[in-house]
């Protein structure tokens, strides 16, 4: 299995944990996990993606707003956690290249968010 990194961002004082895998692939996927909120529950999901696609791709998992490691501060609600992931992909698409491609999967919840 691909190892997958680990990175806590701060975006307008609101944690957010991002597990992902890195390649020089332009195709990008973006998922949003259900409940409970944590990004790392689809590391089987993401790879098969990475197997299937003879690992040219680069795909991240984004927890809930506020849920890293440490006990969440606070609950967001549905808007709030929208806008944030709104941030979060402004946020990577800032770091992607201009030519990249990107896909968003939700479950659950994150389907909604998606």
């Amino acid at each position: 299995y691909p190892m997958f990194q680990n990175q806590t961002i701060t975006l307008n004082d609101i944690h957010t944990e991002i597990e992902y895998y890195e390649t020089n692939s332009d195709l990008r996927i973006i998922i949003f996990p259900g409940n409970p909120g944590i990004g790392s529950m689809y590391i089987d999901l993401a790879n098969s993606l990475i197997q299937k696609t003879n690992r040219n791709i680069s795909i991240y998992m984004i927890s809930y707003a506020g849920f890293t490691r440490k006990t969440p501060q606070r609950q967001y609600n549905l808007q709030e956690e929208l806008e944030h992931k709104l941030e979060v992909i402004q946020y990577l698409n800032s770091q992607f290249s201009k030519s990249s491609r990107i896909v968003i999967l939700g479950h659950s919840i994150g389907s909604w968010i998606a």
